[in-house]
């Protein structure tokens, strides 16, 4: 993430969530304003922010992918999965 980038009201995806570089960008998203961020992993995230939505999700299983395009809640950690909204940033770490 460029220094500049702001994410006000925005939603924002991450993956790779569980540890090290993933669990830092969450940070900054939040410290950067967002107003939800979709934390996805294999092994999902706990997170004392409320905006920190933890999402089971393998970015390299087709099936996953398709369910999440679709808004299934059978990957999820929460109760609900709501479908990623248009204006949703996508950031991956690896």
């Amino acid at each position: 993430m460029d220094s500049s980038t702001q994410f006000v009201g925005r939603s924002v995806l991450i993956t790779g969530t569980n540890r090290g570089l993933g669990t830092a960008l969450v940070d900054e998203a939040l410290r950067r304003g967002a107003a939800r961020v979709y934390a996805a992993a294999r092994r999902p995230l706990t997170h004392d922010d409320a905006r920190v939505t933890p999402l089971l999700f393998d970015i390299t299983d087709p099936r996953q992918i398709a369910r999440r395009r679709r808004g299934s809640r059978s990957s999820t950690c929460s109760s609900t999965t709501p479908r990623w909204p248009s204006s949703t940033t996508s950031v991956t770490a690896r």
